[in-house]
């Protein structure tokens, strides 16, 4: 009698999470959608890990492997080889799903062919399991602009267009989810869920609160991408609402007799990644202000003055910067946004 294969392959890659990582193994087990298979890579753990997965070892379904340290982006490609299912979704150790999770991404992706990988909203839990927020994204079939990549854990794939980009990228050590937004955005169609489905632990060791080694990350996937496609057109838009519409803000502020707004503007120019800078503002006098500075350096903009106002959408920026952009015959191949938050 011929084997089927499962439908949906979950991993789970585990380092030294072993105060977590069973409730993320029975998160998979008690999904009200049953045709899946488990995969749960320990990755060196040096903690009571092994004890607790071991317990699982012999399970119909689960599959455990315990390997030498190697790294996440490693763990993740021996799921990709083990797996034996049409989709494929990543559960970090120290997270786990809502029952309905698995379900509800597997019927859009049976539903759409066309689309390749879907995500959901989450919600943000502190370290002992309490709901401390929830992200929500966009609407996906409402927007074209794609500024909110989908997390690396928790994303559903479809298994033979991950097969067709090359799998993850092990030249990286972390952001796998920012890699395949990438390249995945240019080549196949992406859906959210607006339902949050998983529960995202914040802790001490949360990647998440590394910044510095997630844009370090983020800035060595962009260039290797704008290598590879020979292309050099990557636009910086800064948007600044001013002291028109924000008489507190430090944008104009000194330090070392310096407005803070140049060095924001210091160190986009010092980018080898940037072609060319655009500043927006409905503010006049500061963007007379910084073109005299700069000059040819970098183009301003004038937005319109609702444009500015606080909790307006930050698409409807861009959107206008998009429209002079062509109407400056201004040619690009990605535009990047930054902030100036003070």
């Amino acid at each position: 009698m011929k084997k089927i294969n499962p439908l949906i392959t979950v991993y789970i890659t585990n380092y030294n999470y072993g105060k977590f990582v069973k409730k993320a193994i029975d998160s998979v087990l008690n999904q009200t959608f049953k045709n899946f298979e488990l995969i749960i890579i320990d990755d060196g753990s040096k903690d009571k890990s092994a004890k607790i997965i071991k317990q699982f070892q012999n399970k119909s379904k689960i599959k455990v492997v315990f390997q030498k340290n190697k790294g996440l982006i490693v763990s993740n490609n021996l799921a990709l080889r083990m797996s034996k299912a049409k989709y494929i979704m990543r559960l970090d150790s120290d997270d786990w799903l809502d029952p309905h999770a698995l379900e509800i991404m597997f019927n859009i992706l049976e539903r759409n062919k066309k689309i390749s990988l879907v995500f959901p909203d989450y919600y943000e839990v502190d370290k002992n399991g309490k709901i401390i927020g929830q992200v929500r994204r966009h609407d996906f079939k409402k927007v074209k602009l794609l500024d909110q990549p989908a997390h690396g854990a928790c994303t559903m794939i479809r298994k033979e267009n991950l097969l067709d980009i090359g799998g993850y990228d092990e030249e990286f050590n972390c952001q796998d989810g920012y890699y395949l937004w990438l390249k995945f955005i240019k080549k196949y169609v992406v859906r959210n869920v607006n339902l949050p489905l998983f529960y995202y632990r914040q802790h001490q060791n949360s990647l998440t609160n590394n910044s510095k080694r997630i844009l370090l990350n983020r800035s060595r996937i962009i260039r290797k991408l704008q290598k590879k496609e020979n292309t050099k057109k990557i636009v910086a838009l800064l948007p600044i609402r001013g002291l028109k519409l924000s008489p507190d803000s430090m944008v104009l502020r000194k330090l070392n007799k310096k407005p803070l707004v140049f060095y924001t503007i210091d160190s986009i120019l010092s980018s080898k990644l940037i072609s060319k800078l655009i500043i927006t503002s409905p503010d006049s006098k500061l963007l007379n202000f910084i073109k005299k500075k700069y000059k040819e350096k970098v183009l301003v903009f004038k937005r319109p003055e609702n444009l500015g106002f606080i909790n307006t959408e930050l698409e409807k920026t861009i959107r206008h910067s998009l429209k002079v952009m062509k109407s400056k015959k201004i040619d690009f191949d990605y535009i990047m946004n930054i902030s100036f938050r003070t």
